[in-house]
């Protein structure tokens, strides 16, 4: 019977190579798993989509007044075109008198503030047919949230959701007889509802758009 015998020496080079080949198998078994969590983070992270809030605002306000403040048509005012009804909504009645509307039309400032309450509480009334039907096609028409918000806009949030759920058979006209798909020209903007939604939202909005 033969009896192995190893030097020292062999000893310890055993010993390095049993760890070199852990560490192996736990580098291609073990550690890429937390590389692919990393590099998933970084992707979602580079790759977040901008708000483009303010480039959706100044396309509306474009259309609308043709990007000019001081425009008046019937009982509708501003560069947004914003009624009285709507003012009402979001708790700016006081604007409706003549001295108000006067006031109103003179304040950039207070038009932007005013239209951004108006989409915030467009998007709270239109949340669950955003979720629904955003980035789907309803007949020959690609409907996104900034499209839904902008129909919201020009005929009001009860006629943008008899557009939607009649799958595009209910379609009205604005007193200027503008139909309600044409302003699915708005479709392509990214707008983060969650955070425009947010209390904090219209301060820095407002930030951003004295920087400009």
């Amino acid at each position: 019977m033969k009896i192995f015998r190893l030097s020292l020496f062999e000893v310890i080079i055993y010993i390095i190579s049993i760890t070199t080949l852990s560490i192996v198998i736990y580098s291609f078994v073990v550690k890429p798993k937390e590389v692919t969590i990393i590099r998933d983070t970084i992707i979602v992270s580079k790759y977040k989509c901008p708000d483009q809030t303010i480039d959706y605002l100044k396309a509306l306000k474009q259309c609308e007044a043709n990007g000019r403040y001081a425009a008046k048509n019937g009982s509708y005012d501003g560069g947004y075109q914003i009624g009285s009804i709507a003012k009402i909504e979001v708790g700016y009645a006081i604007l409706n008198s003549e001295e108000g509307r006067i006031l109103f039309r003179e304040d950039s400032i207070l038009q932007e503030e005013v239209m951004l309450r108006l989409l915030q509480s467009q998007i709270r009334i239109m949340r669950p047919y955003i979720q629904r039907y955003a980035n789907t096609n309803i007949g020959n028409y690609w409907i996104t949230t900034s499209g839904i918000l902008a129909m919201s806009h020009l005929l009001g949030p009860d006629n943008t959701v008899r557009f939607l759920i009649s799958r595009g058979k209910y379609k009205d006209k604005d007193g200027n007889n503008t139909d309600i798909t044409r302003y699915l020209q708005f479709n392509n903007f990214n707008l983060p509802i969650d955070s425009i939604t947010k209390p904090s939202y219209i301060n820095q909005y407002l930030i951003k758009y004295l920087k400009q």
